[in-house]
């Protein structure tokens, strides 16, 4: 009972972390959106980028912390051949919704309407893919708990 103890411990934790990781992706786009409000009333949003800029980097936390192995997160076993599929589906939607969201940070002032909306739209592919992620995790978890009821 010790090892599926851990076992669902550490599919807990994957989908925990996988779950914040999108609520951190949907808190980012409703910031951004409200930078764009207040850029479009002429009202100074230098600290909410500042707010969203602290997001991206916990954002990017949570993304390696997803793809490895890290007991200090509680993460002890290595992912299905179906996670590690589904996590290089991710990775270039991350990988551009990180570039465009680093970039319209870094020029808010600068950015248009379309940019804004492209970062929002890129958060919204990375969210959907991360979908599948967590909807597996849980299906994986499901699935150990029916075989170790069996052993015992």
């Amino acid at each position: 009972m010790f090892v599926s103890l851990k076992k669902q411990t550490d599919y807990s934790t994957k989908v925990s972390l996988s779950s914040r990781q999108k609520a951190l992706t949907e808190e980012m786009c409703y910031r951004i959106l409200m930078v764009r409000d207040a850029k479009a009333l002429n009202q100074d949003f230098t600290l909410q980028v500042e707010d969203i800029k602290v997001l991206l980097w916990r954002w990017e936390q949570l993304q390696k912390a997803i793809h490895t192995v890290n007991e200090s997160m509680g993460l002890t076993e290595s992912h299905s051949a179906e996670i590690e599929n589904l996590l290089i589906v991710t990775a270039p939607l991350y990988a551009n919704a990180h570039k465009v969201c680093n970039e319209m940070i870094n020029h808010f002032s600068e950015s248009s309407e379309s940019e804004i909306m492209n970062v929002v739209d890129a958060f919204k592919r990375y969210v959907k893919s991360m979908n599948d992620v967590t909807g597996r995790f849980l299906i994986e978890q499901q699935k150990s708990m029916v075989f170790y009821k069996r052993l015992s």
